[in-house]
């Protein structure tokens, strides 16, 4: 390994308290085409639901990595719609929500493909009723 190619990485212990740093390879991160893990980029139209759309990728990207075969497409909707806006939850369809909360719901209540409940609130801006 030459030396140009050598960058600092810290890694804490879990109560961040201390610290070991390591050289690693600065273009090693580089080389992953994170492409064939995602789906393309989406238009989340008139509502608020960038948290439904991130947890998604996350969800997906996820399963795919760990399954392999077909790259599993969920509904963006279904959390729109359905992921409560009260504890634990607090997502607030086309206002806003958690894409973590959101994660965390679909651990609770599971999974809907987009092809079962399409996404349809990009066009009015409204959330609609489970």
């Amino acid at each position: 390994m030459e030396q140009e190619n050598l960058a600092q990485t810290k890694v804490y212990t879990q109560n961040k308290t201390e610290a070991k740093t390591y050289a690693v390879e600065s273009h090693t991160a580089l080389t992953v085409d994170w492409t064939d893990y995602t789906k393309p980029v989406e238009n989340q139209g008139y509502c608020g639901s960038c948290w439904a759309f991130a947890g998604n990728t996350v969800l997906e990207g996820t399963e795919y990595l760990k399954k392999g075969g077909d790259r599993p497409y969920y509904s963006q909707q279904h959390p729109v719609d359905c992921s409560p806006d009260t504890y634990p939850y607090y997502n607030f369809g086309c206002n806003g929500g958690d894409s973590l909360r959101q994660y965390q719901w679909h651990v609770a209540e599971g999974v809907v493909t987009a092809d079962e409940y399409p996404y349809t609130s990009g066009d009015s801006g409204n959330t609609g009723s489970c």
